[in-house]
């Protein structure tokens, strides 16, 4: 039960009074039943102990940061609540005692890495750098004072704040979690996360991990799964994984986070992975996150990511960084900064997806980067190189600017078809022959970058899309994103058989012909 207490005997009658007095003790291969409630306490499960820890059936329980605060007194045009000495640290560093606070946090937010954060009502206020700067929906904290300062009447509502750093720190393998949602914990970054899932066989199901002040989930160590999980709101990232070996996200929910407006880079969005390999990314909504929906970086390996839902994410809806051997397949892109974006990366195959491009549709680039690991030379080399791109379905609107597909080589050394991207068998729409202004613009050596208006310009060039089709007039994707029944009966480009791994992967026949992704709805 959520007494706070260290108290009973851990029988129905008589159950313990916290979740970290029962784990505690808890023998290796228990089971801890939380009966419903908010449990504002931090939870450790040590070496050597695998436990699960699951909610009560049909029972609502929450681990929460925030504490209630009341007391609170008016003066001027604030109010204010005295005795407050709850500190967290205000530096930006995934290494505790390092403060790189520049590298994450520009002047859009300036105090995105301060965890403090206060509500009124459930609905969050905004903090400022000063007591003077709070105003109706605005907070302060005045440290040297020990004071709260909020510029929302709070009298007769519920206000709250964090008062907690850390919700789960796991170090037992082979522990699951389960059935519970952790919220509003003042996490601070050099912490990696609001829950840590830290050896290997951790297992998350059916969790909520909302509304914390950096970090949601991370992990490292080899073998974890998360099922049904939703991570939503958290102020840089909901998920994040290092060397981690045997990675699945699937039929999860990963929405508005990087709710802090952190920096882009070096990490913020929903997902980053990095330096791991056999990752599996499925049947997700990947949605509003401000920055990427899903980040792969450094040296990270055969990853998948199929049949998501991945929309109006700010820069990309799945970026490929510095890594190798990937299958991006049968998802559903709309409205992302960049849809695809493959940098310094190879052995990729982009096939069956559905892109409504609202910005870029696919980026290809090339850097200065190289791998300087010679271990990994040969294993991710930081090349973009051999990147298959077919049966896709690619629409562009008007909002997808002059390049909606671009291949650049920031060395200016590459041109037309030793990009390494190789685009066949897709099926665009353009309003129109000039909106937008170009089909693609492609890397052209110490030219810079060439502009190619037309499919014919494109295969020309480039010496790809010579099977591929180009529709024009009324949209081929109607408003669920299904393609037009008509399109698919007057089919204009030469479809690819799929091959026989991918297909497995999908559950479809091997060599299936179909344009775009198979999840997205047809037009019948």
């Amino acid at each position: 039960m959520p007494k706070g207490t260290q108290t009973g005997s851990g029988t129905a009658g008589d159950p313990y009074g916290s979740a970290a007095y029962a784990v505690s003790k808890a023998p290796s291969g228990s089971t801890i039943v939380l009966r419903g409630g908010r449990y504002r306490e931090y939870v450790y499960v040590g070496y050597n102990k695998a436990l699960t820890i699951q909610a009560y059936p049909g029972e609502a329980v929450w681990f929460d940061g925030s504490s209630p605060v009341t007391g609170w007194v008016k003066s001027g045009n604030v109010w204010v609540k005295t005795g407050w000495t709850h500190r967290f640290d205000h530096t930006v560093s995934f290494t505790a005692g390092m403060d790189e606070t520049r590298r994450f946090v520009d002047g859009t937010n300036p105090l995105a890495g301060y965890p403090d954060q206060i509500w009124i009502n459930d609905k969050p206020l905004t903090q400022v750098g000063s007591a003077s700067a709070v105003t109706a929906g605005t907070f302060y904290v005045d440290e040297g004072g020990k004071r709260l300062l909020v510029g929302s009447d709070p009298s007769g509502k519920k206000v709250e704040a964090s008062t907690l750093t850390r919700a789960f720190k796991i170090q037992g393998k082979h522990t699951t979690l389960r059935g519970f949602g952790v919220e509003r914990y003042a996490t601070t970054l050099s912490m990696m996360g609001t829950v840590t899932a830290e050896v290997d066989d951790i297992t998350f199901e059916n969790m909520v991990v909302r509304d914390n002040a950096t970090v949601g989930v991370f992990a490292w160590n080899d073998v974890k799964k998360f099922h049904r999980v939703t991570l939503q709101g958290n102020g840089l990232l909901g998920l994040g994984a290092n060397k981690v070996a045997g990675l699945a996200l699937t039929d999860s929910i990963i929405r508005g986070n990087n709710t802090q407006s952190f920096k882009p880079a070096p990490v913020s969005g929903g997902v980053k992975i990095t330096d791991s390999n056999d990752v599996r990314i499925d049947g997700n909504i990947v949605d509003d996150n401000d920055s990427a929906g899903v980040w792969f970086d450094i040296n990270s390996r055969d990853v998948e990511v199929t049949s998501n839902t991945v929309a109006d994410n700010r820069t990309a809806g799945v970026q490929l960084e510095l890594s190798q051997q990937a299958t991006v397949a049968d998802n559903v892109f709309s409205r992302n900064g960049a849809d695809i974006h493959v940098m310094n990366s190879g052995d990729v195959r982009i096939w069956n997806n559905t892109i409504d491009a609202g910005g870029r549709a696919i980026l290809f680039w090339q850097d200065e980067r190289r791998q300087t690991n010679t271990a990994l030379k040969t294993v991710a080399p930081w090349v973009l190189d051999d990147v298959v791109v077919r049966n896709n379905v690619i629409s562009f609107s008007t909002e997808s600017g002059s390049c909606p597909i671009l291949a650049q080589d920031i060395e200016r050394r590459l041109a037309g078809a030793g990009v390494g991207a190789w685009m066949e068998n897709n099926l665009y729409y353009r309003r129109d022959s000039s909106t937008p202004t170009n089909l693609a613009c492609w890397a052209n050596g110490s030219s810079g970058t060439k502009s190619l208006k037309t499919l014919s310009e494109v295969a020309a060039f480039t010496g790809n899309d010579k099977s591929s089709a180009l529709w024009t007039g009324s949209p081929i994707l109607t408003s669920s994103l299904a393609l037009r029944s008509d399109v698919l009966t007057t089919p204009r480009a030469s479809l690819g058989g799929l091959p026989s791994d991918i297909a497995a992967t999908l559950g479809v026949g091997a060599g299936t012909k179909r344009p775009g992704a198979f999840t997205a709805p047809l037009d019948r």
